[in-house]
């Protein structure tokens, strides 16, 4: 039987998700107005990539330290603040005069873009019950892809009109482009003043030691009754068992260890200089009875640490990965990409894709908890493979007339992305948060983000080049062959996390360190 949740988890979640949102429209923004923006500004066509990657700079940037702000402020305190870059880099871009104040603007929005792609996941994971925590997880991939069709859509007037302006009031005639900029706003303003309404994560004030508001904010989003048997562990790493008023009789469950409400738990995400000492017992699968705090612990450094190398490596890879797969080459470039690709009406076909996008997501949110994370993400990888090396192909085959080539390209992008969004788009960000421990959080999940957003940044920049040195087939041919060692590599040493605790999957992925 299916369990429901108070409104105020949906609603938390709603809220927190219009920081997707933005990711996505803020990445995709000049797939069809970048041409429009080089002839208001006086911008040199050489400069298209530069105008495009600005934003994956900055998010580069605000990813690294949005971990450590999460850690001091909270994950929803952090996500009210994220609201002033983002807003001010849409206001900014919406009115720049010149190259140099639009990139700036595009800094702005990429350090809220950056920013936002670790707060979200990170606020989701720590809220969200397990039966449907990868669901929850997914609708952050499904978000972003529909900002991604919100940007595709209002550059549509441009198909009708590579040059479209907009009258002001019967004062001002504006090019269309800078109110695409300007909607972006919207949602900056509307998440700043909804999470502003929303509790803090359960695990963030725990870790806190703020017990009691913990308690409250745990039942104020899973009910009021406390969980039992395969529910514990509802919340992240953390169960808060016990009445809301009777403190001494709460535990709490942290990576599968029980503690006294009264103990001083560990606390990784703990301000600097805050002293933490943790008492352990009942652990399973032989986990220490003892653990005193390490100073490492919770700083980059500890990222280091033996222990944590099979962890590291999975969470590198995944996110990594995911950018190596190519899939931002047909977000940021897909008007450019289907134009070469010989589509007639690439602003049409951005628009299918990106509806295709979403729609396999919400399939990938269903399949998440059934399914489980390495067979959607191993399935995926082979899948992209198969698709860009068809693309390749037919695009370098001779003889082939040129609209049979169209048509295949455009299919085998489409079926490319639905094998995207069945698996590299949505497990990644799921997965990250799962398998990394409360302890090397707040860092682990910087870096692994920074990282995304550097790969990112590398498709970026070096894909106008690849075009022109190896054309669109052989560009693409490069792409197939790293998602065919993707998929080997999730194949071979990914750990399912489906239904399983956290504290399960970081014992196992411990084990197979020290062994």
């Amino acid at each position: 039987m299916t369990r429901s949740y108070p409104k105020l988890l949906y609603f938390s979640t709603a809220m927190a998700l219009l920081g997707s949102l933005q990711f996505g429209f803020q990445i995709a923004i000049l797939n069809t107005s970048l041409d429009s923006v080089r002839e208001s500004l006086n911008i040199p066509s050489s400069h298209g990539a530069v105008v495009v990657s600005t934003l994956l700079v900055g998010a580069l940037f605000g990813s690294l330290g949005a971990g450590n702000l999460a850690d001091k402020l909270g994950p929803k305190k952090a996500t009210v603040f994220n609201a002033i870059p983002l807003a001010l880099g849409s206001i900014l871009c919406a009115t720049a005069p010149s190259e140099p104040l639009l990139l700036l603007g595009r800094l702005l929005a990429g350090i809220g873009t950056g920013a936002a792609s670790l707060f979200v996941p990170r606020y989701l994971n720590e809220i969200a019950p397990n039966p449907i925590r990868g669901l929850l997880g997914t609708l952050n991939q499904i978000l972003i892809n529909i900002g991604i069709v919100v940007a595709f859509a209002l550059g549509w007037p441009y198909e009708a009109n590579p040059s479209k302006t907009i009258n002001l009031f019967g004062l001002y005639t504006l090019p269309w482009w800078r109110c695409m900029f300007a909607v972006g706003v919207v949602p900056a303003i509307l998440q700043a003043i909804g999470m502003a309404l929303c509790p803090e994560t359960p695990v963030w004030l725990l870790w806190s030691g703020l017990h009691l508001q913990a308690t409250k904010s745990y039942r104020a989003l899973h009910g009021s009754s406390a969980p039992s048997g395969s529910e514990l562990g509802a919340v992240g790493d953390v169960t808060i068992e016990g009445g809301e008023d009777d403190e001494q009789k709460s535990s709490i469950r942290n990576r599968g260890v029980t503690f006294d409400v009264n103990d001083n738990v560990e606390a990784p995400l703990l301000a600097p200089n805050t002293a933490a000492t943790t008492s352990t017992r009942n652990a399973p699968g032989g986990i220490g009875a003892e653990e005193e705090p390490n100073g490492e612990e919770g700083s980059f450094t500890a990222l280091l640490n033996p222990k944590y190398r099979r962890i590291m490596i999975l969470a590198v890879g995944v996110v990594f990965q995911q950018q190596l797969s190519g899939i931002n080459t047909v977000i940021l470039y897909g008007s450019e990409v289907f134009r070469t690709a010989g589509i007639a009406s690439p602003i049409l076909a951005n628009l299918v894709m990106g509806g295709i996008n979403t729609t396999a997501t919400v399939v990938a949110a269903m399949l998440m908890d059934r399914t489980g994370r390495k067979l959607l993400l191993t399935l995926s990888f082979s899948g992209m493979a198969a698709a860009l090396g068809l693309l390749a192909a037919f695009l370098v085959m001779p003889g082939i007339s040129d609209h049979f080539a169209a048509l295949v390209a455009l299919g085998a992008i489409f079926i490319y992305t639905i094998f995207f969004a069945l698996g590299c788009g949505p497990v990644p960000w799921v997965y990250l948060p799962e398998i990394l421990p409360a302890e090397i959080k707040g860092p682990a999940q910087a870096l692994c983000t920074a990282i995304n957003w550097f790969g990112n940044f590398l498709v970026g920049v070096s894909f106008p080049g690849m075009m022109h040195v190896l054309g669109l087939g052989g560009s693409y041919a490069v792409y197939a062959a790293l998602c065919c060692g993707s998929a080997v590599f999730c194949g071979k040493y990914m750990v399912e996390t489906k239904q399983r605790s956290l504290a399960a999957v970081h014992a196992e992925l411990m084990r197979s360190t020290s062994q």
